[in-house]
C-alpha cells in the first residue's frame, strides 16, 4: 500500500475516532466504511466500526465486525473484548462471558476486560467471582473509578449497602461527572438503609448528569417507585417501553407505582403482563400478588395460581440449599423458642399489633426471638427490642446466607409477619428454618408456600364454612380477635366535636386500597349527606397528580371537587392522629379493609362504617368492629353501607354520643386486652406444636376454640 493511501486511511481513522469521541456514531461509521474500502483487511478498522456500531445500538451488527477483526487478527485480546460487549448487550450472557474470559486470557492485565467480566459474573449472582476481578483490579490501581462504581454495585445487589457505601466513598466524584451509576448506585445503597430523604437529591443529580443507559433508567425507576414518585416514575417507565416495547422489569415498576385512586385494575393489569412474559423472573411477583388484594372484584383463582408458581420457581432457585434438618428436641409440653421475622418491627403499623405479643405470652413457656429484616432505629423498635428476649437483626447478604442464620437460630416455631410485603422473607420459608411454620399479621391472605404450615386467624375473618380452598396453610382459628392493638406512647385528646357544623367523613388507608368502586360508593354517601365533605389521607397523596386524579373520580360521579380535602404524610404520629379531630365518621375501603386506621380512628372517637365480604382482607373490618362491640356499623352490601353512614351522620345525638364514648369502649375492649389475647395466641402456638410432635409432621388441621371442619 502506498504511502498516500497509508495517509487517507489514517485521516480517516483519526476523524472517526474524534467522531466518536464527541458521541456522533453516524459520522464514525461512515468514515470507517470509507477506510475500509481502502484498507478491507485492517483489524482496528473492523474493531471501531463495530464499537461505532454497538454506541448505535446495532449490536447484532457490531457482533458481526468484532467476528471480522478477530479472523483478521487472531489472539486480539481487545476484539474479543469488544465481542463481549456485543453479545452482552444482545443478552446472550453465557456466551459474552466466554468472550470476556478468552480476552482475560490473552491480556491478562487488561483491566478493562476484567471489570466487564465481573459484570457479567454480577448478572449470574457470582458474587464472589466478581468481587475477586475487581479486586484482582483494584490491587494494580487502587483509584480505578469503574472498578469501585462495579464494586459498590455488587455489594448493592447483595444487599449491604454499608459495603456498597465503603466502595463508592473512595470513588472521586469530580471522576465520574459524565457518568450517572455512581449517584445511582449511591441511592441504591440509601434506599437499603432506609435513608429516604437522601435518594431524590442523587437521583435528580443521576437526571442532571444525563448520558443515561436503559439499565440506569430502569434502576431510576425503581428508586423513584421506592421513593413514591409515581408519576415521574410512570413517565419515565413509558419512555423506555416506548424502545424496548417487551421489558416485562419495566412493566413490573409500572404497575408497582400506578397507586392512584381508582387504579388497582391497571396496575394489576400491567403487573400481570410480567408475569405472563416471564414467570421464572422471580421479581415480577411481589408486587402482583400484592396488586391482586387490591382488585374488585376478587381474583381467586388468579392468586392461587400465581402463588403456586411463585412457590416453584423459588424452589427451582433454591436448589443448592441443603435440606432443613430440625436440630431440636420434639417435646410436647417443653418450652418453646419461637422466632417473629419481620421487616416491621419498627414504626410501622404492623408493630402496633406485635407489642401486645411481645409483651405478653408466658414467659415459662415461650422464648421470644425477634428477627428484623429492615433495621428501624425509632422508639418502637427500641420498645420491641426491650421486650423481645433475643433481637438479631437478618437484614444483609443473598438468600442463602439468610436462610442459614435464620436456621442457625434453632427455631422450635418461625412466624412470617411479612408475607408477600416489601423486604419480606418467603424464600426463607420455602427453604424451611422451623419445623412449624406461622404466617400471622402483615399480609391479608394465602402466601400460597407449601412450606408455610399454619396461618392463624379468627372466627369472622375466615368463618369454618367459608370457602378458603386456594389456602396452603391450615387455618388456626382464635376464638377472639386474631389482632390486639396498643397505641404509641403519646396520643392526643379526643375533641369535643358538639356544636359543629357539617359532617365529615374521612379514611386514612393507603391510596392503593381506594379502588373506583370504593370512590363511587363514597361519592353516594357523600351525596347522601348534605354539607357533608370527606379527609382522604395517604402518604402517596403527595404528588399533586394523584390529589387531581382523586378529585377527578368524585367529579365523575357529581360531587364537587371542593368537598374534598386531601392530606400526605404528617410531621409526627401524634399529628396524624390529631388529624382525626377533624373527621366525625371514617369510612373503610374495599375489599381490602383498613386494620390500624380503623384502630386509630376508634382510639380518635371516631367511629368506622365497614362493610363485609368473602375474603379474610374483606372481614377484618367485621371482626375489629365485633371485638368492640359495633357490629351495628359492618354492611353486607354497597346499598346498607350507604345507609350505615348516611344515617349515622344525619343523626347527630346518635353521632355525638358514639363518639363522646368510643376511646374509652375501645380501651376496654378485647380488642386491647393483652392477657385474653397472648392467653388465646400461646394457646395456639401450643396446640400447633403438640400437632407435629405427634405426627412428625406438620399441616395438622388446628383450629383453637373451634371444632374441625
Amino acid at each position: 500500500m502506498s504511502n498516500k493511501i497509508d495517509e487517507r486511511v489514517s485521516q480517516y481513522h483519526q476523524q472517526a475516532v474524534k467522531h466518536l469521541e464527541n458521541d456522533q456514531p453516524d459520522q464514525a461509521i461512515e468514515l470507517f466504511k470509507k477506510a475500509l474500502k481502502i484498507s478491507p483487511h485492517n483489524a482496528s478498522l473492523m474493531c471501531n466500526l463495530g464499537y461505532a456500531l454497538l454506541k448505535q445500538g446495532k449490536a447484532e451488527e457490531a457482533l458481526t465486525w468484532f467476528d471480522f477483526a478477530i479472523a483478521a487478527k487472531p489472539g486480539w485480546h481487545i476484539a474479543f473484548y469488544n465481542r463481549g460487549l456485543a453479545l452482552h448487550s444482545l443478552r446472550r450472557f453465557d456466551e459474552a462471558k466466554a468472550a470476556f474470559e478468552e480476552g482475560a486470557a490473552l491480556q491478562p492485565d487488561h483491566l478493562l476486560g476484567k471489570i466487564n467480566l465481573a459484570t457479567i459474573h454480577m448478572e449470574n449472582a457470582q458474587w464472589n467471582e466478581a468481587l475477586q476481578l475487581l479486586d484482582e483490579v483494584l490491587a494494580i490501581e487502587p483509584k480505578n473509578q469503574k472498578a469501585l462504581l462495579a464494586k459498590g454495585g455488587v455489594y448493592n445487589m447483595m444487599k449491604k449497602p454499608l459495603l456498597a457505601l465503603e466502595a463508592l466513598n473512595n470513588v472521586e466524584e469530580a471522576e465520574v461527572t459524565d457518568d450517572p451509576t455512581y449517584y445511582i448506585e449511591m441511592a441504591q445503597a440509601c434506599s437499603d438503609l432506609n435513608q429516604g430523604f437522601r435518594i431524590y437529591p442523587l437521583v435528580k443529580q443521576a437526571f442532571e448528569v444525563g448520558n443515561l443507559t436503559k439499565t440506569n433508567k430502569i434502576a431510576l425507576a425503581q428508586l423513584l417507585m421506592g421513593i413514591r414518585k409515581s408519576d415521574q416514575c410512570i413517565r419515565l417507565c413509558d419512555e423506555i417501553l416506548a424502545e424496548d416495547p417487551l421489558n416485562y422489569e419495566v412493566y413490573r415498576i409500572k404497575g408497582s407505582a400506578m397507586s392512584g385512586p381508582g387504579r388497582s385494575e391497571d396496575a394489576f393489569q400491567e403487573l400481570y403482563k410480567c408475569y405472563e412474559k416471564a414467570p421464572e423472573y422471580l421479581s415480577n411477583y411481589l408486587p402482583l400478588i400484592f396488586a391482586i388484594n387490591y382488585v374488585y372484584p376478587p381474583r381467586n383463582k388468579t392468586m392461587q395460581r400465581v402463588t403456586r408458581d411463585y412457590d416453584k420457581y423459588i424452589r427451582q432457585s433454591l436448589a443448592m440449599v441443603s435440606r432443613y434438618d430440625y436440630p431440636g428436641s420434639r417435646e410436647p409440653g417443653k418450652k418453646l423458642r419461637i422466632g417473629f421475622v419481620s421487616p416491621d418491627l419498627r414504626e410501622h403499623s404492623c408493630g402496633y399489633f406485635i407489642e401486645a405479643l411481645f409483651a405478653g405470652l408466658n414467659r415459662e413457656q415461650f422464648e421470644v426471638v425477634a428477627i428484623p429484616t429492615k433495621v428501624g432505629k425509632d422508639s418502637r423498635a427500641t420498645l420491641l427490642r426491650r421486650l423481645a428476649d433475643e433481637w438479631v437483626p437478618v437484614v444483609e447478604g443473598v438468600w442463602e446466607e439468610k436462610i442459614e442464620a435464620l436456621r442457625g437460630l434453632e427455631l422450635d416455631i418461625a412466624f412470617d409477619l411479612a408475607g408477600h410485603t416489601s423486604h419480606h422473607s418467603i424464600p426463607a420459608f420455602v427453604a424451611r428454618v422451623a419445623p412449624v411454620q406461622v404466617n400471622w399479621l402483615g399480609y391479608p391472605n394465602t402466601t400460597g408456600i407449601r412450606n408455610m404450615d399454619y396461618r392463624i386467624i379468627d372466627n369472622i375473618t375466615d368463618p369454618v364454612d367459608a370457602d378458603r380452598s386456594i389456602y396452603t396453610e391450615d387455618l388456626v382459628r382464635l376464638d377472639r380477635c386474631f389482632l390486639c392493638y396498643s397505641p404509641p406512647d403519646d396520643y392526643p385528646e379526643v375533641e369535643d366535636k358538639t356544636g359543629r357544623e357539617g359532617i365529615v367523613f374521612g379514611s386514612f388507608n393507603a391510596i392503593s386500597k381506594v379502588n373506583a368502586d370504593v370512590m363511587q360508593l363514597w361519592a353516594q354517601v357523600l351525596k347522601s349527606v348534605p354539607d357533608s365533605t370527606i379527609v382522604i389521607k395517604a402518604l402517596q397523596l403527595g404528588e399533586e397528580s394523584l390529589i387531581d386524579r382523586a378529585r377527578e373520580q368524585l367529579v365523575a360521579h357529581g360531587v364537587d371537587p371542593d368537598r374534598l380535602r386531601i392530606f400526605a404524610a404528617m410531621p409526627s404520629t401524634f399529628d396524624h392522629l390529631n388529624l382525626y379531630n377533624e373527621v366525625d365518621i371514617a369510612l373503610d375501603p374495599f375489599p381490602y379493609n383498613g386494620t390500624t386506621t380503623s384502630c386509630e380512628a376508634m382510639l380518635m372517637g371516631v367511629p368506622v362504617v365497614t362493610m363485609v365480604g368473602d375474603l379474610h382482607s374483606a372481614r377484618v373490618g367485621a371482626s375489629l368492629m365485633n371485638a368492640v362491640g359495633m357490629t351495628d356499623l359492618v354492611a353486607k352490601t354497597p346499598e346498607e353501607y350507604m345507609s350505615l353512614a348516611s344515617e349515622l351522620a344525619l343523626d347527630l345525638p346518635r353521632l355525638r354520643n358514639l363518639q363522646a364514648g368510643l376511646r374509652e369502649r375501645m380501651l376496654s375492649s378485647p380488642l386491647m386486652d393483652r392477657a385474653d389475647f397472648s392467653d388465646h395466641f400461646g394457646r395456639g402456638i401450643r396446640e400447633m406444636w403438640r400437632a407435629y410432635c405427634e405426627s412428625g409432621e406438620v399441616r395438622a388441621d388446628v383450629r383453637h376454640g373451634n371444632e374441625a371442619a
